[in-house]
């Protein structure tokens, strides 16, 4: 349970990212699925400290309220606000060990955007059933990339989110994925 004893060791495996249209807080924490499900069999484990069961409540009920995918700018500022207390750190020696990376968000018209199924978090599609793995093998390629599609919510477009290590490679990832969106998803218009 040495894994456990410390809160911000535990902190090593979530990580935060900022949307490119962010006023002061924005964007989401992620939790790596590994963390996650070293700690739900951690919290059954016997011989735990109150303070150990308490720090992995703690973090498994922020996993769950926070949307890993587009976030909550409200959720997010009272996470850091906590994770700071509980640490006993100030926003400057936060923004010390925080690297924004760079990302571009793009849209792709479709035919009918109800046909882009996604997890609950919008995280990964669902369907069209080659889009995910498709999207997956396209981020590979990349250091620090990360990028998802979602429906929009108001007209027939899919959104599409990516970040990598350079801006240039994060608007090189967006566009790779725009194009499975629009070869997969129904796209129309001209490709982009």
């Amino acid at each position: 349970m040495g894994m456990v004893r410390n809160i911000s060791i535990l902190f090593i495996f979530a990580g935060c990212f900022s949307g490119v249209n962010s006023a002061i807080f924005s964007g989401t924490v992620l939790f790596k699925p590994s963390l996650v499900s070293t700690l739900e069999n951690a919290a059954t484990s016997e011989g735990l400290t109150d303070m150990e069961s308490l720090a992995i409540k703690r973090i498994l009920a922020l996993s769950k309220l926070i949307n890993q995918a587009t976030g909550d700018a409200m959720a997010d500022a009272l996470a850091v606000e906590a994770i700071l207390h509980i640490e006993k750190m100030s926003i400057s020696d936060w923004s010390k060990i925080y690297t924004d990376l760079p990302s571009r968000q793009l849209k792709v018209k479709v035919k009918d955007r109800t046909a882009i199924k996604t997890i609950q978090d919008e995280s990964k599609t669902t369907a069209p059933a080659d889009l995910q793995p498709k999207i997956d093998e396209i981020v590979s390629d990349y250091e620090n990339g990360r990028a998802f599609v979602r429906p929009s919510g108001t007209e027939d477009v899919v959104r599409i989110y990516a970040e990598a290590t350079t801006q240039e490679l994060a608007d090189e990832l967006a566009l790779k994925i725009c194009q499975a969106a629009y070869d997969m998803a129904g796209g129309v218009g001209d490709r982009p």
